[in-house]
């Protein structure tokens, strides 16, 4: 996938406003560490299993996965 699809797809996802995207483009190292996390997401996951629940102000419980990303997002 093209840089260019990869930050337009990452700010679709994360609700970039336009002059938020034009900052990837200010240093090309912003927009090698998009392209490197996008390959890694492919490959990698984390899987995470509550075992222990009290008063959890989000509602999870035992037992309940969550799949994360290589960023660490739900």
């Amino acid at each position: 996938m093209m840089a260019e699809e990869i930050i337009k797809k990452l700010s679709e996802t994360v609700g970039y406003k336009e002059s938020e995207v034009e900052m990837f483009h200010a240093g090309g190292h912003r927009i090698r560490q998009v392209k490197r996390l996008s390959r890694a997401a492919s490959k990698c996951s984390i899987q995470a299993e509550a075992v222990s629940s009290r008063h959890c102000n989000s509602g999870h419980v035992v037992g309940q996965t969550f799949n994360l990303d290589v960023d660490g997002n739900l």
